[in-house]
């Protein structure tokens, strides 16, 4: 559920590139998390709008599978994501971390989503307080119907569409925004979300969440026990740092070897040619518990390298040669 969700924050912000009328900054809205979630990801389309990361996610946006990804609803909301999103937060309560909630904000209007949602495929509706979560099946870019997936969505004051594949995570979000539970703003926790100075479009928080996949990276998070990231531009110099937090300095120095180790097995991969530039402008340091890996480089060679990698055709893997050979 998180990559799929993640997958459609990405598409959304991409959308968001080429509005010429850009609004102010939206950070993340602490009081409208729960107050401890696993993991939280914002980002501030207003600021993601004029960069060029954001003219290329646009450009992604024109080719047709990415539009199918997004599906009939998005299309039946009526919605211009380039004028009319301002910021996308997603998260996992602690409790379920695997299922993610989508809030969108926008200048939506009375009915927006309910008229969206009876368009979708098996429209049903709950109330829940003073409020009506809707269900539907999303239907985008599936031709196999056992792979279509339930949504529920809700809309709170005309500024946030709540949506989840779970029911009880619209509830709690609707909970969170009528302030009847504790949100991020009361707890404290992540206390870096939401100060996005400067450039800043996306911040990113993380405690341990397990099970994590077995691979050279993850050892890495595994170790921490919290990590955040941030992602920014200006004047073409674009600039992601990853800060890893470890229970001591011990433990701090074993992620900072574990990270110089895989830098070194990334420069060895017969792939890695023509990103070693990029690969050699990520800086490693440690300043007591916590690790920081930063990358530093310009936006334009970063967004030549995505196009470069995705020009390339697939490597096909021989087929098996036949017994009677």
């Amino acid at each position: 559920m998180r990559n799929a969700c993640l997958l459609r924050v990405i598409l959304l912000a991409g959308c968001l590139a080429n509005d010429p009328c850009p609004l102010s900054a939206l950070p993340l809205q602490r009081a409208d998390v729960p107050a401890a979630p696993a993991w939280v990801l914002h980002v501030d389309c207003d600021k993601l709008r004029p960069s060029a990361m954001g003219q290329y996610l646009l450009e992604g946006m024109e080719k047709p599978e990415i539009r199918a990804r997004l599906g009939a609803f998005w299309a039946a909301l009526q919605l211009d994501p380039r004028k009319h999103l301002r910021g996308l937060t997603l998260y996992g309560r602690a409790d379920a971390p695997a299922d993610g909630t989508l809030l969108v904000y926008g200048d939506f209007q009375a009915g927006q989503l309910e008229r969206a949602a009876r368009a979708a495929k098996d429209h049903l509706t709950t109330p829940y307080q003073k409020h009506r979560i809707h269900l539907w099946l999303d239907t985008s870019g599936n031709r196999n119907p056992s792979a279509e997936q339930r949504v529920y969505g809700a809309m709170h004051h005309q500024r946030v569409i709540i949506l989840s594949r779970q029911e009880t995570n619209v509830a709690h979000a609707l909970d969170v925004l009528d302030c009847t539970v504790r949100s991020l703003r009361e707890s404290g926790q992540c206390a870096q979300l939401g100060n996005q100075a400067g450039s800043v479009f996306l911040q990113a928080a993380a405690t341990k969440v397990e099970p994590l996949p077995v691979h050279p990276a993850t050892i890495i998070l595994r170790l921490a026990r919290a990590a955040r990231l941030e992602m920014s531009e200006a004047s073409d110099r674009f600039t992601a740092t990853l800060s890893l937090e470890a229970d001591g300095n011990a433990t701090a120095t074993q992620i900072l070897s574990a990270g110089q180790a895989l830098l070194k097995l990334v420069k060895l991969q017969p792939n890695a040619a023509s990103a070693m530039r990029l690969i050699s402008a990520i800086n490693l340091k440690q300043q007591g518990s916590e690790v920081e890996a930063t990358l530093a480089a310009s936006a334009s060679e970063i967004i030549a390298l995505l196009k470069n990698e995705g020009s390339q055709p697939e490597s096909k893997q021989p087929k098996p040669s036949s017994p009677n050979n």
